[in-house]
């Protein structure tokens, strides 16, 4: 999970960069199963992007790879903070 504080008024362009980069470039890793643009209801600003990969591996080697060095600073440079946390899948979703 990585939490995002959008700077004032560039909300509409993290969506987009979303959308049209950091999608499609994330889908064609290895591993890749799912990733999602959340928006916090009740905070102006406030995002999370949640990534699901088969394995932790996988998702380093996302994170080291050149088109994550591509995308990732397009994203990151859009907001004031940015925090991440992972966390391991304990059971199956319902």
């Amino acid at each position: 999970h990585v939490y995002l504080e959008v700077s004032e008024g560039r909300e509409s362009e993290l969506e987009t960069v979303f959308q049209k980069d950091f999608v499609p470039a994330i889908s064609r890793r290895k591993g890749f199963k799912q990733v999602r643009l959340l928006r916090k209801r009740d905070a102006r600003g406030e995002y999370e992007i949640d990534i699901v990969f088969s394995g932790e591996k996988l998702r380093l080697e996302w994170v080291a790879s050149p088109e994550h060095a591509a995308v990732w600073p397009r994203i990151a440079g859009l907001c004031r903070r940015v925090s991440a946390a992972g966390f391991d899948v304990c059971g199956p979703a319902s």
